[in-house]
Order: C-alpha cells, then sequence, then structure tokens
C-alpha cells in the first residue's frame, strides 16, 4: 500500500516539487548517521532506526515513478536501499529493492551481481 502522501499521482506529478530533489532528500536522510540530532520536535526516543523504517516505505513507493527520475537518482536510490541492508530496516530494504528490480530493471542488473551477495550476509 503507498504512503498517502503518494496515492494521489496528479498531485505529486503537477506540484512544483521535483521527484528528484525528494527522492535526494529521503536518500540523505538515509545516509545521514546525525540526521536524529538535526530534526526538531521529534517524539523523546526518537532514533534513527525510527527514521528509516519511514523513509524506506516512500522510497519504495517512489520506485514507481522511476520514469520521472533521472537516471543519476536511480541509482542513487538504489545504492540508499543497499546500504540499508545492513541496518534494522534490512527486510524492508529487500522489499524496495524488489520493487527496483521490477520497476527499475536496467538500473539494477549492472549491480545485481553485488546486491546478491551482499543479500547472502543477512542473517
Amino acid at each position: 500500500k503507498l504512503p498517502e502522501s503518494l496515492q494521489y499521482k496528479v498531485l505529486i506529478l503537477t506540484s512544483p516539487c521535483d521527484i528528484d530533489q525528494l527522492s535526494a532528500s529521503l536518500c540523505a536522510m538515509l545516509g545521514d548517521r546525525k540526521i536524529g540530532e538535526r530534526l526538531h520536535n521529534t517524539p523523546d526516543g526518537f532514533t534513527r532506526t525510527d527514521i528509516q523504517l519511514a523513509v524506506v516505505p516512500v522510497l519504495t513507493a517512489l520506485t514507481s515513478y522511476h520514469n520521472y527520475l533521472d537516471v543519476v537518482k536511480q541509482r542513487e536510490m538504489v545504492r540508499c536501499l543497499e546500504m540499508g541492508l545492513i541496518s534494522r530496516c534490512a527486510k524492508q530494504c529487500v522489499v524496495a529493492l524488489s520493487m527496483c528490480i521490477i520497476e527499475m530493471p536496467e538500473i539494477l542488473l549492472k549491480s545485481l551481481p553485488l546486491l546478491i551477495v551482499k543479500l547472502t550476509h543477512i542473517s
């Protein structure tokens, strides 16, 4: 199920917001080790894992908008999801990468051998 904000495709595609920018911002949030310190007004005990668990489903939903994403941003999204395989949101990243192989096969096929090796290390 798509996150509620991404269910409105017309709104997303006609908005002045750039999907490439959204993707880049979400990937930056996943990779930022100090993101928890930079966010304000978060609940007590809000951790980096909580942020990752919120961001990965949105990135997963963005895979269906791959035709509107720059190829560089598509690669960056895949790389961010691969980095997530070593975090506590690995299960969600596996689901997201599965969507990527369906939606963006030309991007993921190049890194598939390395991805399979990474998947074998998940216990």
